[in-house]
């Protein structure tokens, strides 16, 4: 149980941090860029632990910044265009934990994905600087379905979260 909980955490992390980080600092190797910028090897062309180490400690620095973007203005204009977040009654979190983490798990991290995917294809776009084009097409096209992943998710989360820790004179 303790090696599948946390390999469930380490999932988490990994798409909600370490993947948009990993695109605002590469770019998408399958849309004009290439793929040897996503390579972690030596002068030589062997892998190497510290070039793993090193490009893995700059992508969760990234997608931690790509993240703190992405609370202060994709949050921000979710809320500004009608998804309000619920008022939770924390006093009843400890009877329902496990519904709640169940929720961040299905929910709110996959929200997180979708979000921080949206800010660092920005960057990304930003910083690859593609002609306009198919390349510039798929950039864009992705950030919208991003976009639109990330409303739908954070709507389902607060929709259920909601419900889950309404006050009990609500429920």
């Amino acid at each position: 149980m303790a090696s599948q909980s946390v390999s469930e955490s380490n999932f988490g992390l990994l798409i909600a941090y370490v993947l948009p980080g990993y695109t605002a600092l590469k770019g998408l190797p399958f849309i004009g860029s290439d793929f040897s910028t996503w390579s972690i090897t030596s002068p030589h062309g062997e892998m190497t632990i510290a070039g793993f180490l090193a490009t893995s400690i700059e992508a969760i620095f990234a997608g931690l910044t790509v993240s703190m973007i992405r609370w202060f203005v994709i949050d921000n204009l979710h809320h500004s265009s009608g998804l309000t977040p619920p008022n939770f009654d924390f006093a009843i979190l400890e009877k329902r934990s496990q519904a709640f983490e169940l929720l961040i798990r299905y929910h709110y991290t996959y929200y997180k994905f979708y979000a921080n995917m949206v800010v660092a294809l920005f960057w990304s776009f930003a910083m690859v600087q593609p002609r306009f084009g198919w390349t510039a097409a798929g950039y864009w096209l992705l950030t919208a379905l991003f976009a639109l992943g990330s409303r739908h998710t954070l709507k389902r989360y607060y929709e259920r979260a909601g419900r889950l820790l309404a006050a009990e004179s609500e429920a």
